[in-house]
Formats: structure tokens, C-alpha cells, sequence
């Protein structure tokens, strides 16, 4: 729980700078989407545990860095962002959160909000790398080419992005946690 929130904030920090630089895109209603964005995975681990289990399981034995996701759709039959999708939809959340949510993996079929879910897709990556201390895009799962020219934003926005999330954890950890402790740098599965 601790890893999953951990991401959601770094994915909701980072969505709402790079609405800030793509303009024309509410950072607030991204940073919500950001947030939001792995819902999904709360409710399999909650409803399919053993299945949620074996995909993670299939992640860590997969020698090419299989996303998450993917490994959901092999063992279950869907993913966590296809459910997320529902979850929103059933919740009656905005039609924006709900297509961030429902197609952060797969922005080509985002159909009303294909820049804010582009975003979003980004944010999800880019948090992983900053999780990470990383600035190198082969660390992490492979950004969709697409989310560029769909946001306007090239890959120079990477480190800038990155740096400054890591500042606004370690600000908002510092506020809140003192000198309690020091957090991990990264996260062992990657979405």
C-alpha cells in the first residue's frame, strides 16, 4: 500500500507539471487523475488477490520486463486500468478521470481527453524514473511515441519534470514525516 500511494502522489505531482507545460490542460483536475490512476489495482488485490498475486509473480519471473498490466491481461484476463476505468465510471467520476483512468496504457484509445490521458500516460512513467533516481528512459516501461506529439512536450522536459517531483516528495515527506525516516528510492514492480 505503502509503494502503491507512494507512485500515485509521484504520478499526480508530475501530471500536474507537465500540464503546466503543455498549457491548455487543468493541473488540478490532472493531478486528481494522476492520483487516481491506478485504482484499479486496489480493487483486483482486494478482489482477485491470487490472481493479482500471479501476475505480479509473472512480472518478477519475466526476464524482459513485462509491465504489469500486460501480465494482468495473460493471467486474468484484463488489467487494472481497465478496471479503474469502470470503477470510475461507476462512481459517476468526470468523464476526464475516467478515460486518464481506463487508458493511461493505451492512450490511442482515448477518444474525448487523448492530451490529459497522454498525461497521464507520461506522469505514470516519468514517476516511475523519479522513484527510480533515474533520467533514463530504458529504465522504465517504454513511453508511447505517441504522447509526445499528442502533449506537444519532447523528451527535454524529462529531467526538469523528474527533478522537481523529487523536490515536492521530499518537501511534502519532510513536512509530514520529519526526520522520522528516509524513504526508498525506488519500487520493485514497475506499471
Amino acid at each position: 500500500m505503502e509503494n502503491f500511494w507512494h507512485h500515485s502522489l509521484y504520478c499526480a505531482l508530475i501530471a500536474r507539471i507537465l500540464a503546466r507545460q503543455a498549457g491548455k490542460c487543468d493541473p488540478e483536475a490532472l493531478f486528481t487523475a494522476g492520483l487516481l490512476h491506478d485504482i484499479g489495482e486496489l480493487v483486483l488485490f482486494n478482489r482477485l488477490p491470487e490472481q493479482a498475486k500471479e501476475a505480479l509473480l509473472l512480472v518478477l519471473d519475466h526476464a524482459d520486463e513485462l509491465p504489469v498490466y500486460q501480465a494482468e491481461r495473460q493471467v486474468i484476463g484484463f488489467d487494472h486500468a481497465q478496471v479503474g476505468g469502470e470503477l470510475a465510471r461507476e462512481w459517476k467520476l468526470p468523464p476526464l478521470l475516467e478515460e486518464c483512468i481506463a487508458y493511461h496504457h493505451s492512450i490511442a484509445e482515448a477518444q474525448r481527453y487523448p492530451r490529459e490521458t497522454a498525461l497521464v500516460h507520461l506522469a505514470n512513467i516519468l514517476a516511475l524514473m523519479a522513484e527510480l533516481d533515474t533520467l533514463d528512459v530504458n529504465d522504465v516501461s517504454p513511453i508511447d511515441p505517441r504522447a509526445w506529439e499528442i502533449t506537444g512536450l519532447d523528451e527535454a522536459v524529462i529531467e526538469l519534470v523528474v527533478r522537481e517531483a523529487q523536490e515536492e516528495i521530499a518537501e511534502a515527506e519532510k513536512l509530514i514525516l520529519g526526520n522520522y525516516r528516509q524513504r526508498p528510492a525506488n519500487r520493485f514492480i514497475q506499471n
